[in-house]
């Protein structure tokens, strides 16, 4: 099925575009997110394949930890607990349709290049015309872009030079897109690249970094807009987080909150502008999700040892892919930076774009 489902998930990608494209007042006309957590549902469910044997271990982990869990938790609502072991239930699927080998240059290329296009043309008349203050094409552009990187890396995968042209592109959106994140992310693109062994090409890589450091700096100094740094969304997360794992013993920290725990009540009121992220906004009930960040997430309700184990899980589906590590190791540092911010490894974007990447069709390179 995976096979067939690269063309629907090509097919899908134009059609979300277009709608996009045609949408001035907002990101799209269609609910981007729902549709693609159906298709990438019903890819995985047609696409299964006996999983490698290197992976039954953290599988076997994984599986017990999500019914131990939920046997806790039984009596909370389904949709809080899918929503806060979602990662888990992401890279369960994912090591089960790992290494397919269907999504060839050409697929990834033509796909990577109209993404682009039209993300660069949306931007540019959204700000424009004063459409938006933060464009988007999909959806926040946060979540957007981080499958555009993943993308890219799944293209770069393939080459064996560097297409400056490409990079140009990538810092163009990324500045309109006024993402913090977005242009943190693009930071492991550049460390890992080898543009030449001259001092000149060297010189590209360094410079383009401090380029995208003093652009971080520039973005978060235009958005502050007269606010003071406790007024910061991603500082008040942090607060709450600090304030949250207050008392917590060693074990805590190891193993996080018991299944399902809600935060307190005050601090679910400081937060209480994002009702939408809310269980229950009658009774003022929220977890971690309203935190926003996918690493504070993960520490309140898996502890240290949960993150660790979810980066372990997914560098060892990368490793069987048999990506190089020049590609695995940005991946790895795009998805940890931008869950600084935002919900990474939680989002359907990450995984699109990992489904792709671990499933490349690596027969398939381009010349110099």
């Amino acid at each position: 099925m995976l096979r067939q489902g690269r063309f629907i998930i090509f097919g899908l990608f134009v059609i979300l575009i277009i709608s996009g494209l045609l949408t001035p007042f907002s990101y799209n006309h269609i609910n981007v997110k729902l549709l693609l957590e159906l298709v990438f549902l019903c890819i995985v469910f047609l696409s299964l394949r006996k999983l490698k044997k290197q992976l039954l271990g953290y599988l076997i982990i994984a599986a017990f930890y999500l019914i131990y869990s939920y046997i806790l938790a039984y009596t909370h609502k389904i949709t809080d607990f899918i929503m806060i072991y979602k990662t888990f239930f992401y890279l369960v699927m994912l090591s089960l349709v790992l290494g397919r080998r269907v999504f060839d240059y050409s697929f990834i290329k033509y796909l990577f290049y109209i993404f682009i296009g039209a993300l660069l043309f949306k931007y540019i008349y959204s700000l424009s015309f004063q459409f938006a203050h933060r464009p988007g094409l999909l959806i926040e552009n946060n979540f957007e872009l981080m499958f555009l990187l993943l993308l890219f890396l799944a293209k770069r995968s393939f080459e064996r030079r560097v297409f400056y042209l490409d990079y140009v592109l990538l810092f163009m959106i990324v500045l309109l897109s006024g993402s913090r994140s977005a242009i943190l992310c693009t930071l492991p693109l550049l460390l890992f690249e080898r543009f030449g062994e001259n001092l000149a090409y060297k010189s590209i890589k360094y410079i383009g970094l401090v380029f995208a450091f003093i652009l971080v700096l520039l973005v978060i100094f235009f958005r502050m807009e007269g606010m003071s740094i406790e007024d910061v969304d991603r500082v008040k997360f942090l607060i709450v987080f600090l304030q949250e794992i207050e008392g917590w013993s060693f074990w805590n920290y190891l193993f996080g909150n018991p299944p399902i725990t809600a935060l307190s009540n005050a601090n679910c009121s400081v937060l209480n502008y994002y009702e939408e992220l809310f269980s229950d906004t009658n009774t003022n009930l929220c977890y971690s999700v309203v935190l926003h960040s996918h690493i504070l997430r993960i520490i309140l309700d898996h502890g240290i040892l949960g993150l660790l184990f979810i980066y372990l899980y997914l560098y060892r589906i990368l490793r069987l892919s048999m990506l190089n590590k020049k590609i695995i190791y940005p991946t790895l540092l795009i998805l940890l930076i931008n869950s600084l911010s935002v919900s990474s490894l939680n989002s359907i974007f990450a995984m699109f774009g990992l489904l792709i990447l671990v499933n490349l069709k690596q027969d398939n390179i381009p010349e110099k």
